[in-house]
């Protein structure tokens, strides 16, 4: 009798076991995705690391302003 409710117990105790490792894994997915997302965002352009130098050279590069326009606000800006 004893020996049949250990057998018992430890199916049991397995059983639980895979299910605390299976909630870890999801934890632990969970905050690599969220780290991912972070740090995909901070590379984003408009982020705050951008500097408004940085900003104005990439709308210059595509021909949203130009070079009178550029020298205008990078002078405005401060940066000579």
């Amino acid at each position: 009798d004893g020996q049949a409710m250990d057998g018992m117990m430890g199916g049991w105790w397995g059983f639980g076991l895979l299910w605390m490792l299976f909630w870890i894994g999801v934890l632990v997915l969970l905050v690599v995705v969220i780290w991912r997302l972070l740090q995909g965002r901070a590379a984003a352009p408009g982020s705050p690391e951008e500097s408004p130098l940085d900003i104005l050279k990439r709308r210059y590069a595509r021909g949203e302003i130009d070079r009178d326009e550029f020298e205008a606000k990078k002078r405005d800006l401060g940066y000579g």
